[in-house]
This record gives C-alpha cells, sequence and structure tokens, in this order.
C-alpha cells in the first residue's frame, strides 16, 4: 500500500522464481514501466539465473527512463542468490527522478 509520501507502484515477488516464472515477471514489470516501482522480495525462496537477469534488465530500462525502482524488503534466500550469482543489489534498483 502506498501512502501520500510514496507514489510508487508496489510489487510483490512470489516465492519461485524460476524459468517458469520469468515470462510472467517480465510482463508484469513491463505493465509497470515509466512508474516508480517498489518490489517487495521478503516471500521469495528461490531466485534462478532467468528471473535474476530480468530484474537487472528492469532496473536498466527504469534507469534509462529516469524512474526510482526499489526494494521494500528481501528474503534471506533473496540476498543469499545475488550473492551467489555475484549479482551486486545495486544492479537492481535505480535512484531515477519519478
Amino acid at each position: 500500500m502506498s501512502d501520500n509520501t510514496d507514489l510508487s507502484d508496489n510489487y510483490v515477488l512470489g516465492p519461485r522464481l524460476d524459468l517458469t516464472a520469468a515470462a510472467a515477471l517480465c510482463a508484469d514489470l513491463k505493465e509497470r514501466r515509466g512508474k516508480p516501482l517498489t518490489i517487495d522480495a521478503a516471500n521469495v525462496d528461490h531466485l534462478g539465473s532467468q528471473c535474476l537477469q530480468v530484474l537487472i534488465s528492469a532496473a536498466q530500462t527504469w534507469r534509462a527512463d529516469d524512474a526510482k525502482l526499489s526494494y521494500s524488503e528481501q528474503s534471506e534466500a533473496f540476498t543469499e542468490a545475488l550473492q551467489s550469482f555475484g549479482a551486486p543489489f545495486e544492479a537492481l534498483v535505480t535512484g531515477g527522478g519519478n
């Protein structure tokens, strides 16, 4: 939910982000393109490489659009997966002006 100080859309990631989830994740994020977005990764139990690629691509797209992309929460599994892939969390977020 948003309050008056946070006008970003919220998106909750599912627990299993694997190959079968990648296409739907990509489509969901494309629908939100150009608007500030806050992603909740608190429920993620598994993050596969395909969905990680989608999330990194989303951050690059939001950065190119000068829109803010942030994360409200991350599960331990999400954080550990980023570390095991060698992906810095900073690759998933933007400062964006919107």
